[in-house]
């Protein structure tokens, strides 16, 4: 007899292990249900129905706060929590899957779909192992930075000591899993610049204050914000997305508007972004004689794991899922607010197996390894038991 056989835990990992494989075409029922039906932030009705019809039906009994939601204890007094996000992207399907969204111009392109499932399917085995208590988290409106606020204020985190989350990450292969240590993403700000001027006739460009011209020194300028400004072994970025403004190309704007984010992961990094922002859009405009104005809005913090808890995540899911290294990303999550709060862990969980699944998240096109379902409920349940 091996001597694997009498290690308990040996043992208790292969019993997991069946009961994952037994629960995956559950799991892939319920993900192919949500993705057909995608719903937008703080719309997510029916998604929050079925995954409350689906808990129920498995003994649970999920409950609901006053905006779309669902909030499940697999048992009394939960220390641990576990969060998934539900909400779809504004875009129009093109994956070529048979269960793409038929509400036309949503889709779930960022794997929203796939955590809830997966959340789903583990809280069904935690209450039927009963090794411990969990509460599951199904929160809405991540793509807009506000459900995890939204969720904590209505009392979310009661009683919580740690919680855990995960996201699908096409550049990590099927059966990994990733938890970094501190800054995994980045804090986020969103920002519209609005520049006023005096508009004109583009023959006679002297007798107008031209806003294009403002803009587009205040853009190249603000292009030299991180190079000249931040530390070289920090990181920060400054991005433009948006420029609306004029309606003839004979015809100098009176009026323009820019939109743009600012990422980094330390709170001085940020407030010294905005800073020189804001001074060089005041100059541009200042040399132009323009007037100016600059709104901030959907800022989140960092995502900064607890350099113990991600220890141990690392620790007990080993194993069962390969651990791999991964650099942190300059995209942003309203999980930080959960982090904020209390101790916990942010994971990169691989979904990428095929040129297909390795399409980017926001993308028309994105599409899902359903094989890494698997792992991510293997994930949940080991978190779940084992923080």
């Amino acid at each position: 007899m091996s001597m694997n056989s009498h290690n308990p835990d040996h043992a208790v990992r292969g019993q997991l292990k069946e009961q994952v494989s037994g629960i995956m075409p559950e799991c892939r029922e319920l993900r192919r249900r949500l993705h057909s039906s995608p719903e937008l932030s703080l719309n997510e009705n029916a998604t929050a129905g079925a995954i409350s019809e689906f808990l129920a039906a498995n003994g649970l009994s999920p409950v609901s706060y006053e905006f779309p939601s669902v909030v499940c204890d697999t048992g009394p007094k939960p220390a641990v929590a576990l969060r998934a996000d539900m909400d779809a992207l504004p875009i129009v399907e093109d994956s070529g899957e048979p269960f793409s969204s038929r509400n036309h111009g949503a889709m779930h392109a960022c794997g929203h779909d796939a955590h809830a499932a997966i959340l789903a399917c583990a809280g069904v085995l935690l209450h039927r192992r009963k090794r411990r208590s969990v509460r599951l988290l199904f929160q809405p409106a991540e793509e807009i930075g506000k459900g995890a606020r939204m969720m904590i204020e209505a009392g979310a985190l009661d009683g919580i000591e740690q919680i855990f989350g995960l996201h699908v990450w096409p550049s990590l292969d099927t059966g990994t899993i990733a938890v970094l240590d501190g800054p995994a993403m980045a804090a986020n700000s969103l920002f519209t610049i609005s520049i006023l001027g005096e508009g004109g006739h583009g023959a006679y460009p002297h007798l107008a204050h031209d806003a294009v011209a403002a803009a587009a020194s205040f853009i190249m300028n603000a292009n030299t914000i991180v190079s000249r400004n931040i530390d070289p072994l920090e990181s920060a970025v400054v991005s433009f997305g948006q420029i609306n403004g004029g309606t003839a190309a004979n015809v100098i704007p009176s009026e323009l508007t820019i939109r743009g984010t600012i990422r980094s992961f330390s709170p001085s990094v940020q407030s010294m972004l905005k800073q020189r922002l804001s001074k060089l859009l005041s100059d541009a405009c200042s040399s132009f004689c323009l007037e100016h104005s600059i709104e901030w809005y959907s800022e989140g913090p960092a995502v900064v794991n607890s350099v113990e808890t991600a220890e141990k995540c690392r620790a007990i899911m080993s194993g069962p899922i390969r651990i791999v290294e991964c650099n942190p990303t300059m995209g942003s999550e309203d999980f930080a607010y959960y982090l904020e709060k209390v101790k916990g862990a942010f994971a990169f969980l691989g979904t990428g197996s095929s040129v297909e699944t390795r399409m980017s998240k926001h993308s028309s096109g994105f599409r899902l390894d359903e094989e890494s379902m698997y792992y991510g409920i293997m994930a949940e349940v080991l978190a779940g038991e084992n923080l």
